[in-house]
């Protein structure tokens, strides 16, 4: 029958263009196992965040694993009393009340440090101090967040407590 020629390839035609290739996205770091050890230390008196040398009697080492070289952003919350508002906690009103049921908020210090994480498991000493500040004895929540090239991973968190 009839059948109705849309054009044809031959030695004339001009080649198919190829379309660019999709841009592979950065892979998101996957940050596990973030344990702090003792759990019950000293904070140090003086320096920085993460500690060089091994033999400071202060402070307790970070250990965490990384699927990928990843920079690590670590941030330190305190642990301070509140009352149940709904699902949440919060702070606590100025009035005593008998009638709240109490619970622990977490708030968050001011300042961060990082650091250079690797692929696989990685540790480094941490003083007890955030940013030019020792912490004060007391109940705190250590927070890890991985980052590379932009994407940022899902947070961890391990408990540890400051003694005198």
């Amino acid at each position: 029958g009839n059948v109705a020629r849309v054009g044809f390839v031959g030695a004339d035609a001009p080649p198919a263009p190829v379309p660019p290739p999709a841009p592979v996205p950065a892979p998101v770091p996957h940050l596990s196992a973030l344990a702090v050890s003792p759990k019950s230390f000293r904070a140090a008196s003086k320096g920085a965040s993460i500690a060089k040398s091994k033999r400071a009697p202060t402070g307790a080492k970070i250990k965490f694993t990384l699927d990928i070289a990843a920079t690590v952003t670590f941030g330190v919350a305190q642990a301070r009393p509140g009352v149940r508002s709904g699902s949440n906690c919060v702070k606590p009103p100025k009035h005593k009340s008998a009638h709240v049921k109490r619970c622990t908020r977490y708030v968050a210090l001011p300042g961060s440090f990082t650091v250079s994480g690797v692929t696989g498991a990685n540790s480094d000493k941490f003083t007890g101090r955030l940013g030019k500040r020792k912490l004060k004895p007391g109940s705190y929540r250590l927070s890890a967040t991985p980052s590379h090239d932009g994407r940022v991973g899902v947070t961890a968190a391990a408990s540890f407590n400051v003694v005198r």
